[in-house]
């Protein structure tokens, strides 16, 4: 199915690869267009659980330059723990 309104068309232009998900527009721009409830629900599972890896990646990336920060300073002995 092409979606007009779909951004991914003008990256694949350039050569960069896209995916599109959705939902699927059932009588799209009709009086009676309606969804499906259940896609509606994993739709929304799949943006919540790839904001959470993004943001996991970002604290753990955090993490992990603190304990090495931590670790380098406990080995020349100049951190003070509180």
């Amino acid at each position: 199915m092409r979606v007009g309104g779909a951004d991914a068309r003008l990256y694949r232009l350039v050569g960069v690869p896209t995916v599109n998900c959705g939902l699927t527009p059932y009588n799209l721009g009709a009086p009676d267009e309606y969804i499906e409830v259940s896609e509606l629900i994993n739709v929304a599972k799949i943006h919540t659980l790839t904001a959470l890896d993004f943001l996991m990646k970002d604290l753990v990336n955090k993490v992990d330059f603190d304990m090495r920060y931590l670790t380098h300073n406990i080995k020349d002995r100049s951190i003070c723990l509180v």
